[in-house]
């Protein structure tokens, strides 16, 4: 069958050897008006099953406590879904309820430890995230002056702190699980806060170490450190999507901007006409550069032509060398600006004004 993209990232702990094997098996029904094609596992390993009532059984032996999921999915249009993510160790579960209510089903399980826990972060973590969705869909009204929607903004922003403060509490008072690991993993961001995302991982066991959960944010904390205002930034010689080789990191007569950005991201092509300005005013002092990424060549090739784009464009597709992990990008856009000694100058995420403001004064 044809591969299935799954909605959320799952990942084997292959490091991790805490606990024997165990078998775990979980029945129930969803129920819904048509048949369903039923999806349980990790990212690495499902098992996939056509349910005409709904009705379904899998079983699977766990080499550690483990993310699953299981998705069930409309057999005649894929795109309408429902998940339901829950962390298991062993033992069997039951789950009963109705196709739109999956993702919050309740399960019945035998083993609840790590279920537990996961739930538990879940109760705290999702009312948050439902409050900040409903802020950003409040925002967009056009009957609200332009006061009421700065405090939509501030309120916005003081929920993203609160947030920040239930994942990093769960984190902390969890470093000695599996499911401690993941959620730093996951819901944690390492690459803005590198420094407090180090602190906290030495609170974690050698064991859970070589999880690859911590691996990974081991990772992106060392790419975050490489990339700070002030270093050296690296050093490449680059293949540009019409053929020229790119430089950049060396000592230069001239500054270096690169753009990370995407032709599907809307803030970056809003700012695509502002961009073009600062590259016919600031051509002869700075250097610019394109970075297309998570794209498409064609989507590249398309819009540089139709936009009648000037500065060299990168694909980072292309590129042996992953550019957005290399230069700890986590958001589009994002300009980088170098120096004539090329050290890194400063780091603007985002479609801000600030970066033309900050250009516009060098000298």
């Amino acid at each position: 069958m044809k591969t299935i993209i799954f909605i959320a990232a799952f990942y084997c702990l292959s490091g991790f050897a805490g606990l024997s094997a165990q078998e775990f098996s979980i029945s129930g029904k969803i129920n819904y008006k048509d048949t369903l094609m039923l999806m349980f596992g990790t990212k690495d390993q499902a098992d996939t099953l056509i349910s005409p009532d709904g009705s379904f059984h899998f079983s699977r032996t766990l080499k550690h406590p483990e993310l699953l999921s299981i998705i069930a999915l409309d057999n005649k249009n894929k795109r309408i879904n429902n998940t339901r993510t829950f962390f298991t160790s062993g033992g069997s579960a039951y789950l009963e309820t109705d196709f739109g209510a999956l993702g919050s089903s309740k399960i019945q399980m035998t083993e609840t430890e790590y279920f537990d826990l996961f739930e538990n972060f879940r109760d705290q973590f999702n009312p948050l995230v439902d409050i900040a969705r409903k802020l950003i869909d409040t925002s967009y009204s056009k009957d609200m002056s332009q006061e009421e929607k700065g405090l939509v903004s501030a309120l916005y922003n003081y929920v993203c702190k609160v947030e920040d403060w239930v994942i990093e509490r769960f984190i902390r008072n969890n470093n000695n699980n599996i499911v401690g690991a993941y959620i730093f993993h996951d819901r944690f961001n390492a690459r803005v806060n590198f420094e407090k995302a180090e602190k906290l991982l030495t609170g974690f066991s050698s064991e859970l170490l070589t999880t690859d959960y911590l691996k990974e944010v081991k990772l992106t904390i060392d790419a975050a450190k490489k990339i700070a205002v002030g270093l050296p930034a690296p050093v490449l010689s680059l293949t540009a999507m019409d053929g020229d080789r790119i430089e950049f990191g060396k000592k230069w007569d001239r500054y270096t901007v690169i753009d990370f950005w995407g032709t599907w991201c809307p803030p970056c092509l809003k700012g695509m006409g502002k961009m073009k300005e600062s590259y016919n005013r600031y051509r002869n002092k700075i250097d610019f550069v394109g970075v297309a990424y998570r794209d498409d060549r064609d989507n590249v090739k398309r819009l540089v032509e139709a936009e009648k784009i000037g500065w060299p464009q990168i694909i980072n597709n292309d590129q042996k060398t992953d550019l957005v992990r290399l230069f700890n990008i986590y958001a589009a856009p994002t300009k980088i600006v170098i120096d004539r000694e090329g050290k890194i100058l400063k780091v603007f995420v985002g479609e801000v004004e600030d970066f033309y403001t900050y250009i516009e004064g060098l000298k």
